[in-house]
């Protein structure tokens, strides 16, 4: 797993996080900022997944 997967997948535990928090929210717009919070969130993870894997070190003989 590359370091741009493992930020990925925190994004999206925190895009999980802000939609939980969306269904609590005490007003409309409240629930639509943690909603669109989330979706930029999703975006990023998105993106990082997208990355290519960086080459490991290399072994010389």
């Amino acid at each position: 797993m590359s370091a741009g997967s493992d930020f990925a997948g925190e994004y999206r535990e925190q895009a999980a996080a802000c939609r939980r928090l969306a269904t609590r929210a005490r007003t409309s717009a409240g629930a639509s900022a943690l909603s669109g919070i989330a979706t930029r969130y999703e975006t990023e993870a998105d993106r990082l997944d997208a990355l290519p894997s960086p080459a490991g070190p290399t072994i010389s003989s």
